[in-house]
């Protein structure tokens, strides 16, 4: 009997504290707000934003200190990560990422499996999935997914790249370019560096390497560089954009070390030709650039002191246009390019502006109903749909 009670009580108490969490969980998401994307001005349709970010409340305990959610805002209104069941969490890697949460919904069979890790290529023919096949700090091998979207054919094999000191292989770009597969990859270890792997699908074996270093001549001199992921960026398909800072740390009168900035380098990799070109930025450490896919070339957004200057970049001729020049009534949380157009996103609204000429082609609110004290919502992203 007493076994019997003991089991009884122990039950009773689990019963109730799953119940309270359940309860808590409820309770948390129906105090979380509704964000909705409202279009007041565009012509034509509307592209298909999604902003990333999250919704962030002080903490009760410490009010210095914030606790948030990850939050994606559409047209459709919002959504939130705690809104998924618990496996669709621990699937969802890629939340965050709308090209690849989309992938995921599209084709679950094909990303099942697949890890933030690794990266992810998809045209109107062919999805590809490069992962690593063991864990980041001793990658030496790749596993390769390939399917037809057509047919559903698939094939799967694994290859070996040479990495002698276990360096930390991040994968930052995959590209499929005719019988090839392109892995473009930071490799960290004593020599930070870039290096572009090829692979052939008929061998299915790694048949070229190349590395770029992104370093000055100067010893002196040391750097650290932005790549421009194209989930977030609508950056040329078969290139990959890189800003890289050059500084060097100056002692000051007080005793302390401060960076100092020598110069900023635009870095362009083309995955086709396995080329490299470089552009001379603007070095004011307050500036905020964007990028994104012109007609041609590269656009860029840079954000100094209230204005956005829009240029044109020819990274074969090293030659930067102004384009225009663009008033900000506040700093941009995010901002991305769709054709001839950049998006920028502030605290409450979302603005287009036509590239060329600088007008407000395209105007959102976000809009939502009064928030809790303190409470806030940051945006990091802009993502823009084809």
């Amino acid at each position: 009997m007493k076994k019997y009670w003991k089991l009884s009580l122990i039950v009773l108490v689990a019963a109730a504290g799953i119940g309270s969490f359940y309860i808590q969980k409820a309770l948390s998401k129906s105090s979380l707000p509704e964000f909705t994307l409202q279009q007041e001005k565009g012509e034509g349709g509307s592209p298909k934003l999604t902003l990333v970010g999250s919704y962030e409340e002080r903490s009760t305990l410490a009010q210095s200190e914030y606790s948030y959610e990850p939050v994606n805002i559409t047209l459709s209104g919002s959504r939130y990560k705690n809104s998924l069941s618990y496996i669709q969490q621990q699937e969802s890697n890629w939340f965050s990422y709308p090209d690849y949460d989309n992938l995921q919904r599209k084709h679950r069979d094909f990303m099942r499996g697949v890890k933030w890790e690794g990266g992810v290529f998809e045209n109107e023919k062919w999805l590809v999935s490069v992962q690593p096949a063991n864990s980041p700090e001793q990658w030496s091998t790749f596993s390769f997914k390939v399917a037809d979207k057509k047919t559903k054919k698939q094939m799967e094999f694994l290859a070996d790249i040479p990495n002698k000191r276990n360096s930390w292989i991040d994968i930052h770009d995959v590209q499929r370019i005719g019988n090839e597969v392109k892995v473009l990859a930071e490799k960290l270890g004593e020599d930070e560096q870039l290096v572009l792997y090829t692979f052939s699908l008929q061998s299915q074996k790694l048949i070229r390497e190349k590395s770029f270093e992104l370093k000055e001549k100067d010893q002196n001199i040391s750097s650290r560089f932005n790549f421009y992921d194209k989930q977030y960026q609508t950056g040329p398909e078969k290139e990959a954009v890189y800003e890289v800072e050059f500084f060097e740390e100056v002692q000051k009168q007080e005793g302390h070390w401060e960076e100092v900035t020598a110069s900023k380098v635009l870095f362009i990799i083309n995955l086709e030709s396995e080329t490299a070109e470089s552009v001379k930025l603007n070095s004011e450490s307050e500036t905020m650039n964007y990028y994104g896919a012109g007609s041609e070339n590269l656009y860029q957004a840079a954000y100094v002191n209230g204005r956005i200057t829009v240029s044109e970049i020819d990274s074969k001729t090293q030659k930067t246009d102004i384009l225009t020049e663009i008033k900000a009534a506040e700093a941009s949380q995010a901002a991305a390019f769709k054709d001839d157009v950049l998006f920028v996103v502030y605290s409450r609204s979302v603005k287009g502006y036509n590239v060329n000429s600088g007008k407000e082609v395209y105007s959102y609110k976000i809009a939502h109903k009064p928030l809790e004290k303190g409470a806030r919502l940051s945006i990091n992203t802009i993502h823009i749909a084809d």
